[in-house]
């Protein structure tokens, strides 16, 4: 059986980051409603962000980075 495909407001490369993403948040120790702090969005919308269900936009990317200090390649790298 092939596997259900992603709703089409949702990505592969969606997915990844927002995994990268709770992979950079949990070693900084940040949660996830600091960051939304940080952004200026609700937890939920980190929630989101983390699950790939809403795309993060490059300047939004720009302020995570620049808050988790990574670089924005670390969230594509494979």
């Amino acid at each position: 059986m092939a596997a259900s495909p992603l709703p089409l407001s949702q990505s592969r490369i969606d997915i990844i980051v927002g995994a990268r993403l709770v992979t950079a948040l949990k070693a900084r120790m940040v949660t996830k409603a600091d960051l939304g702090r940080h952004l200026g969005q609700p937890a939920e919308a980190v929630e989101q962000f983390c699950r790939g269900e809403v795309r993060i936009g490059p300047a939004r990317l720009l302020v995570i980075c620049e808050l988790l200090n990574v670089s924005v390649g670390w969230f594509f790298a494979e």
